[in-house]
Order: C-alpha cells, then structure tokens, then sequence
C-alpha cells in the first residue's frame, strides 16, 4: 500500500528580509538578479464541508498548523498592529465545520528565520485525493508571521505527539504499511510519496545512514545524517581539504522548507580562501565569475557514500559571466542544513521508524513509474559503509 500525495508546485516569491545591498555597487551598474525564497506546496481539504487549503510542505517540522479566518495578525483584523495581507492567505474557518473539535490546548511553534504561530489545537476531517483521515489534530494559528499554512512532515518530538504527524496518521488509518515517505524536488512539479519508493526517480546506488542528533548524536530530533566531509573539489577533481573539525563528523539536517544551504565556518572560510574573497559579507552573497564557478564542485561525503555537487547548485542569479553564490554561515562547525539547493540534487527516502534517511543521486530524466512499496527494509538500498561509525 501507498499514497501518492498531490503533485507540489515549485512557489518562487521576493523575500523583503533578504538584503539587497550587492545589488548595486558605487561606480558599478545595476546587475539583474532577483531574491527569492523557495517553497513546495500543494492543496489538501479540510472540515465538513471541505475547506481548499494551499500548505506548504515542510520536512524541518512534524506537524500541521494552518492560518485562522480571524488572525490576529491579519492587516483586515488589526489595521494598527497587522502584519499580514490575509486575503492571499487560504486560511481555516472553523465556525464553519461542523466535524471541528477543539479543546482549547494552546500551541506555539517558532522558526530558525524568525517565523512563528501561536494558537490552539483542533480536530477535523483531513482529505486529498481519495484520502480521508478522520480526527487529524492540527493547530489553528490565532496569530502568525507566515503568510502560509505548513504541513510539517519532519520527526515527531514524542510518542504522544504521533497523531499530529501525517505520515503516521496515514498508518493509523491503513493507507500504508511503514512509516516511510520519499521526496524528489528536482522538477518543478516536486513528487512525494509515502510509504514507497519510486525506483524511476534515481540513478546509482541508493544508500541508507542512520538519523543523528544535532546537539548530541542520541539527541534525534531532526531529518539529519552524518557527513564526514564537506570540501571544494577542483575540475581535476582533487579535494581542497576536509573542512570538518578535525576531519571528525558532523551532523546534516535535510530541511525542504529552507531555500538555501547553511555550511560551516571551517567550510566558509575555504569558500573565501579559494576564490580570493578577503572577508564574509553580510548577507552571504558573492559575485564570482561564472566560468571559475563552473571549476568547482563541493564534495558531501555520508559515511563513505560521497557525492560531488557541482557548485553550480548554489548559484542564485546569473548576469553575464557574473555568478551571484550564496554561501550561508550556520554558525557551527559541528552542523550544516542542506536546503532546496541541495536537495534538487538528490532523491531521498525518509524512515520514521527506523529513524534512517536514504539517498542516492536523482534522475533528472526519468520516465515511467517503478514503484516499489515498503513493507520493510527500504527496496534496493545499502547502508553507507561506516553505518555503525
């Protein structure tokens, strides 16, 4: 058994918080480059009778909130203090549902970008498709900075916190048999699967490496791996160097909803060193030429399953031969986050019951559908040749 959920679409949007001071240097002309944020989102219903609602799919948290009809936030509610343009909003009229349950429990959920939502928890009827689960439990946000709901499909904090995740509520309602679900967002129209894998949608060898903690390697609480290296790699494919700490191991976090990849000091300071750059901007935006861009490739290696993506990946606007790279600083030489940037390389197979991620390269061609449910281990896959380390 599996579910194919509905095809996400690829949303680009300017980004406000995003600063646009390289756009425009003194003596320098106006360059053509654009900010822009990333997301994946698709439509799902809600209540009786059905609400259309537009989510968002994030993999960096476990569960659903969606926007109240009567935010606190929204400019048409608050025309002192409102933050929020609702009427583009698909927000949730509970009032009008009448499967709605609430016992008024209060929930909060904030972001590593400065977003949040606080509210309360819910009942309905969630539906797509075919697809009907009864009692979903959901917060309802009563304020909020985001101007979309978010579907959190990331690892559930606890046990008791298993009927707020839709992967598990898909089990509990006999749609799959493993909680299990793959990703590919290498196409504009993105593809997510739960309890299968589309064998279709990668080429090489699949590996699996087991979740770690980014805070202590026990500590699971997030979708992250184990990488013992990260580097630039030359055309001649030589490694510039490992920039882990000591060339030891550090924790990745698989994040959908992050538009950009966060690295490691250690990894920023070789991205400066070899493209000459005397010292890191503000807003980790570098303009390089695109012919030196296209010699280098960065170098993942997930316990002895290396892959090189082409630093081309991490390119977000081109004028000319001039290249706009960002390069974000996580802050930690012990944790990167690999958002869209990275994921559109990859094809990746999330196990929330063995608490595993598999990967393998993604096919950027692939044609008909070869569709393999999970009843037990992943189909096909090898774990990487360190998984005990």
């Amino acid at each position: 058994k599996y579910v194919k959920f509905p095809k996400l679409e690829k949303i680009r949007s300017s980004n406000p918080g995003i600063s646009h001071s390289l756009l425009k240097r003194s003596g320098e002309p106006a360059m053509n480059f654009a900010d822009e944020t990333t997301w994946y989102s698709t439509v799902i219903y809600l209540g009786t009778p059905a609400q259309s609602l537009s989510v968002q799919i994030d993999t960096g948290s476990s569960f659903f909130w969606v926007t109240s009809a009567t935010n606190y936030n929204c400019e048409e509610y608050n025309t002192i203090a409102g933050q929020l343009n609702c009427t583009s909003i698909t927000y949730f009229s509970a009032g009008d549902s009448d499967s709605f349950s609430s016992n008024l429990t209060f929930f909060q959920i904030d972001y590593s970008g400065g977003d949040g939502a606080w509210g309360f928890w819910g009942k309905d009827t969630l539906a797509f498709d075919d697809i009907e689960i009864p009692d979903f439990k959901f917060g309802i946000a009563q304020y909020s900075t985001s101007d979309t709901n978010v579907l959190g499909i990331g690892l559930p904090t606890d046990d008791d916190s298993k009927d707020e995740n839709l992967a598990y509520m898909l089990q509990s309602n006999g749609d799959i048999d493993r909680v299990v679900y793959s990703i590919d967002i290498a196409v504009e129209e993105a593809a997510l699967l739960f309890g299968a894998v589309d064998k279709s949608k990668y080429v090489g060898p699949l590996f699996t490496a087991p979740m770690v903690g980014t805070d202590t390697p026990e500590s699971i609480t997030e979708l992250a791996v184990t990488l013992s290296l990260v580097s630039l790699v030359s055309s001649n494919g030589s490694l510039v160097e490992n920039t882990n700490p000591n060339g030891g191991l550090i924790a990745a976090v698989l994040d959908t909803g992050s538009t950009y990849s966060m690295f490691s000091p250690s990894f920023v300071k070789q991205f400066l060193s070899v493209f000459g750059i005397s010292k890191e901007t503000d807003d980790s935006y570098y303009f390089l030429s695109c012919s030196k861009v296209k010699g280098y490739s960065i170098a993942f290696n997930f316990q002895g399953f290396e892959m090189h993506v082409p630093l081309t990946q991490f390119v977000d606007g081109q004028d000319g031969d001039t290249c706009k790279v960002v390069i974000f600083n996580s802050g930690y030489d012990e944790m990167v986050l690999l958002g869209d940037n990275f994921l559109r390389y990859v094809y990746y197979v999330v196990d929330l019951e063995r608490l595993e991620i598999s990967i393998a390269r993604v096919n950027p061609c692939p044609t008909s559908e070869e569709i393999q449910t999970v009843t037990g281990s992943i189909p096909n896959s090898t774990p990487v040749p360190d998984f005990n380390n």
